[in-house]
């Protein structure tokens, strides 16, 4: 257990990252949180639409965060989301899927790695998720999120 502590301490050792991740999280959890128009077009929906809120059958895309891919993991930690980390520059240690830290949490989803750009995982990032996940999972949510590139000066 301590081996594990120290894992994710090295990982989120910044405040002001953790504070980025939890904000950009935050915000997304209130969209899926106040999603309940019931004036939607019911030929669009699911036959199953009381799994709407469930964190599983929401697909969270994260976009750009680096080599570390922080705000992925804390989506399918804390939120318990399927989150896919999606970056040119993502550390091979985080690529593919992650067990060891989805398992850590009674309520953690499922966490994905994928090193390329948007345009690469439109064309295979789906074959990934669907390699993981059920053939009968479907998504009622999609939330991107975009991690501005910091420049050092």
């Amino acid at each position: 257990m301590s081996e594990q502590r120290d894992f994710h301490m090295s990982l989120f050792s910044s405040t002001d990252l953790n504070s980025n991740a939890l904000a950009a999280l935050k915000y997304a959890s209130r969209y899926c949180a106040l999603d309940t128009d019931d004036s939607r077009d019911s030929s669009i929906l699911s036959s199953n639409e009381s799994d709407a809120s469930e964190p599983l059958h929401i697909l969270c895309l994260v976009l750009g965060e680096g080599s570390f891919p922080r705000t992925a993991i804390l989506a399918a930690i804390c939120q318990g989301w399927v989150a896919v980390a999606i970056d040119e520059n993502l550390h091979p240690e985080w690529r593919g899927s992650r067990d060891d830290i989805t398992n850590s949490s009674a309520t953690a989803g499922i966490y994905f790695g994928f090193k390329g750009s948007m345009k690469d995982f439109l064309v295979n990032g789906q074959r990934i998720i669907q390699a993981n996940m059920s053939e009968t999972h479907y998504f009622h949510h999609i939330i991107m999120i975009g991690i501005e590139s910091q420049i050092n000066s």
